[in-house]
């Protein structure tokens, strides 16, 4: 890496030769330098691998940097408030219906004793719908912080500061 002869390195072989092994040595070294501020290029396939190998084999802290990451969050997220939403919702729905059925047969009740049993049991229902709502609403603000969070990180990985450096230059003949 201190040739006077290059930039760089690019460290490229068959598959399974030590090319993530060498890297992290490399990378070791550096880390134990305070040198922590260390770019890695690769394919979006091996991002993940690259990362669990740092964490794993050299015990190195790592961010994978880029929109996949954010977009596959935000479904997460998405997915995960949209089942809350409409269990919640669902829920609410069986508890208008149930409320609708013992406001009829309220209405049919003969005897003050049983009319005074149905309400007591459609005021429990509607406490429950209406807990029901709240925790709609709590939930709403709990997704809607969650994604405040996520863009708030994303916000402060991008507000590292960039540097243009050439790493390598790469000159060929052709005879």
């Amino acid at each position: 890496m201190r040739s006077p002869f290059t930039n760089g390195a690019i460290l490229a072989d068959e598959v399974g030769l030590g090319k993530t092994v060498e890297a992290g040595i490399v990378l070791s070294q550096k880390w134990a330098e305070r040198r922590r501020r260390i770019l890695i290029v690769v394919p979006a396939m091996l991002r993940k691998q690259w990362q669990q190998d740092l964490s794993e084999k050299f015990f190195i802290p790592s961010e994978v940097l880029d929109t996949q990451f954010f977009d596959e969050e935000l479904q997460k997220l998405d997915r995960w408030s949209e089942d809350l939403k409409l269990s919640l919702e669902h829920e609410i729905k069986e508890l208008d219906k149930q409320i609708r059925e013992l406001r009829r047969s309220a209405v049919l009740a003969q005897s003050l004793q049983d009319k005074l049993t149905h309400q007591k049991q459609l005021r429990d229902l509607e406490r429950r719908r209406n807990g029901k709502r709240r925790e709609l609403f709590d939930a709403q603000g709990a997704i809607d912080q969650q994604r405040e969070d996520l863009i708030g990180k994303i916000e402060k990985q991008l507000k590292h500061t960039n540097e243009v450096r050439t790493l390598f230059t790469i000159r060929w003949r052709v005879a």
